[in-house]
């Protein structure tokens, strides 16, 4: 993997469009707002923040409502639609040349796309692989047996666990299928899956997370563990259209 380079680099000749799903992240969704602002201000020469609000019931779209400007444009769900929704409504909502989507809960920063940048390519996704696991061994058995799942009964075999930044041309063209695709993270594995399928070149960078500093995960919860499990079987049936 690539190592994270120095902080400073000029800012890059492309346009980015960094999408900000966000489920009931009322404490940390200014923060994380303003990261993102403040990253691509230094370092990409134009931009936008796509904040997908996914149907939150806390005060998330008040957070949001006074930061809004001509580059920080706001969806809303009107209900809970899960991650998978809410990255597929702002990819389709992004209008720059390349995309990249971090979590509003903070866990990926936006200072750790300075590796990106460099290595944004027309025919190129940039995936972000954490060189150790984070979250405690729970989380990681609950990974490790995602991933047995998703290679060997869905049959997706890119693999990411941090970000991932991609060419918009390359996400028109291919797309995953409204009726196929994931409402939940799975999305992402299906999406990546078809960049490879239309011949797409992949590169693994570094990218270290952090712990969620507020709020409350909630991809531990059973229900969302049952449903993740039936999309992949569901993937697996129909992974000949992608």
């Amino acid at each position: 993997m690539t190592p994270i380079p120095p902080t400073h680099i000029d800012p890059v000749p492309h346009s980015l469009s960094v999408v900000l799903p966000a489920y009931n992240e009322a404490e940390s969704i200014a923060e994380a707002i303003t990261e993102v602002y403040q990253f691509c201000s230094r370092h990409v020469s134009a931009w936008e923040i796509v904040i997908v609000n996914d149907g939150s019931t806390d005060d998330t779209i008040q957070r949001v409502t006074p930061l809004l400007c001509d580059s920080i444009k706001l969806i809303s769900h009107p209900r809970n639609r899960g991650m998978g929704a809410s990255l597929k409504s702002g990819y389709d909502a992004a209008t720059c040349d390349y995309i990249v989507a971090l979590p509003a809960d903070r866990q990926i920063r936006a200072d750790s796309l300075r590796v990106f940048l460099p290595l944004m390519d027309e025919n190129t996704v940039i995936i972000g692989q954490y060189p150790t696991p984070h979250g405690g061994i729970v989380r990681a058995v609950m990974s490790k047996l995602f991933r047995v799942l998703t290679v060997h009964v869905g049959r997706l075999s890119v693999d990411v666990t941090g970000a991932y930044l991609f060419p918009a041309a390359l996400y028109a063209q291919s797309d995953v299928p409204s009726d196929i695709a994931s409402s939940t993270f799975l999305y992402s594995f299906q999406l990546l899956e078809a960049f490879k399928q239309h011949g797409a070149r992949f590169m693994d960078v570094a990218q270290i997370p952090f712990r969620r500093e507020k709020g409350y995960s909630r991809i531990a919860r059973p229900g969302r563990i049952v449903r993740v499990a039936i999309e992949i079987l569901l993937h697996r049936y129909h992974h000949r259209r992608i």
